[in-house]
């Protein structure tokens, strides 16, 4: 595992350890967000369950502590709070 995501959507947080966060994005929008891959997107957020930011960060605390090493640590990706889940998996931030 690379690391503990925290991604924060309008409609609660959710959390995953991933191998490789890169494999969510496709590439950067002129604003310098990354454009979100919607379907590995879903793959590796769609089984989290939506909670608070202060539940995502304990989540994401308990988490990391199975893990002997994680490079990235605990990432809080923010840039996607103004959609819900549901948007950015039907393309809201996607490049397509």
């Amino acid at each position: 595992m690379n690391g503990i995501y925290v991604v924060i959507l309008r409609d609660g947080c959710r959390v995953a350890p991933l191998l490789e966060i890169d494999s969510i994005f496709d590439s950067y929008a002129p604003n310098m967000i990354k454009y979100i891959n919607a379907e590995n997107f879903q793959q590796a957020f769609g089984f989290c369950v939506p909670m608070t930011e202060k539940e995502a960060i304990d989540c994401a605390k308990i988490i990391a502590k199975a893990y002997r090493e994680l490079p990235d640590g605990i990432r809080i990706l923010t840039d996607y709070r103004n959609f819900s889940f549901e948007e950015l998996i039907n393309g809201a931030f996607s490049k397509s």
